[in-house]
């Protein structure tokens, strides 16, 4: 590992010394939040840093390096940034080459970068690969992508898995209100001990613009196959999710929107076969701070919106593959020139329940409340605070949970 941090530097450094010119940006971002979670009676608080510098140097026309490195989310106090900055881990994000090539106008990108379908839904993170982009004509792209996961170890038993994902994506702007594309994703694992498993994703998508009237819709198909034990019946897997977003902008009234999410699960009905919608590193945004991804971060378990446990109704909580099902409303509205109010409010419920159990589905229903002020050009600060009604999926009779946050974010 030591020689490979060491030959990312040594490159970086080269790439440096020979480039023709570089450009800087990133950020420095502060946070407090004091919340309380489901089924705790005491609330908890933490103040937390994080700061990333991003080099992007251009070294011929058609040909540039981007470099991205993060700190991580340095908690004050923590392991990461305790009473000494010792242990603060500052870790390579991005490296990646970008070359048009002039002869065919493909783009490659080469090395570790951002993959991300069109609303975060499947997929969305940091891998190392490579990705092919080929525009047909000014309104369409092709995009191409590959991954390795892990490569088989000839000389050892131990390590005897090969997997890949292979990605392929299609968008096209057919007029000025009419856009329509084709996420596509394939996962293939593999060992030496015949065990062959395959996921893969198709997820059309639709938006159209008209005025100030923004709609986006996407529907997507998981489709899975693996052994479920030596001897046994293949486990096959078909689960589908739907998004709808919708933004209408009202200039200096400000802008509202909808978000609408629903995941298919699994019941537990049939032995040989699951409905469960599954995901790779999903980081979908339905716009609340508690029940969604916000200031906390923590209800959609790192990103993957399919929480896994729920209370059976006999004063048990158990592990299964539940969808979700989630409406939100929400809005930002202009205060003053460098201030502005914003909200939401939604209902987010499991989308299925255990065959023939007690269980409930309902999560809990959230509002939340914004300010957002500009300090300065670059500085902001935001002041967001969200109120749970929790349902019973998760127990009879729980206390209210809320979450207090204010995030400063300087821009460079």
């Amino acid at each position: 590992m030591k020689r490979i941090v060491l030959l990312m530097v040594l490159t970086a450094l080269f790439i440096t010394l020979v480039a023709t010119d570089i450009t800087t940006s990133g950020d420095f971002r502060t946070r407090f939040t004091w919340y309380k979670d489901f089924g705790n009676s005491l609330a908890q608080n933490y103040f937390d840093s994080r700061a990333q510098l991003k080099f992007d140097v251009s070294l011929e026309k058609d040909l540039s390096f981007v470099y991205l490195l993060r700190s991580g989310d340095m908690l004050w106090g923590g392991s990461s940034a305790g009473e000494f900055s010792k242990a603060i881990n500052v870790k390579t994000r991005h490296a990646y080459l970008d070359w048009k090539c002039p002869f065919t106008g493909m783009n490659v990108k080469l090395g570790l970068q951002p993959w991300y379908d069109h609303r975060s839904l499947v997929l969305d993170d940091d891998m190392a690969g490579l990705i092919l982009s080929s525009e047909m004509n000014e309104n369409t792209t092709v995009q191409y992508g590959y991954v390795q996961w892990e490569e088989a170890n000839e000389e050892s038993e131990l390590n005897g898995y090969d997997k890949q994902m292979y990605m392929v994506n299609f968008d096209s702007k057919l007029n000025e209100e009419l856009g329509l594309g084709l996420n596509t994703l394939f996962n293939r694992f593999r060992n030496d001990a015949e065990y062959s498993a395959y996921d893969m994703w198709l997820m059309p998508f639709v938006t159209y613009t008209t005025g100030p009237l923004s709609l986006d819709g996407m529907f997507a198909l998981s489709m899975g196959n693996s052994p479920k034990a030596l001897g046994t019946d293949d486990l096959k897997n078909s689960g589908m999710a739907i998004s709808v977003k919708a933004d209408y902008d009202m200039q200096s009234q400000g802008t509202y929107g909808f978000d609408f999410l629903y995941t298919s699960g699994d019941d537990g009905s049939d032995p040989k076969s699951t409905t469960e919608f599954k995901t790779i590193s999903s980081y979908y945004m339905n716009g609340l701070e508690y029940l969604g991804i916000g200031v906390h971060d923590s209800f959609w378990l790192n990103g993957n919106p399919m929480p896994t446990y729920y209370f059976d109704g006999n004063g048990q909580l158990n592990n299964h593959p539940f969808g979700i099902m989630s409406m939100v409303i929400k809005g930002n509205y202009p205060l003053k020139e460098k201030t502005n109010i914003h909200f939401a409010a939604g209902m987010v419920n499991f989308s299925t329940k255990i065959k023939n159990s007690n269980m409930k589905t309902d999560i809990g229903t959230e509002f939340d409340l914004g300010v957002k002020h500009q300090l300065y050009e670059k500085l902001s600060v935001d002041l967001v605070g969200a109120y749970v009604l929790p349902g019973e999926a998760y127990g009879p009779d729980l206390d209210n949970v809320y979450e207090v946050s204010s995030v400063f974010t300087l821009e460079f």
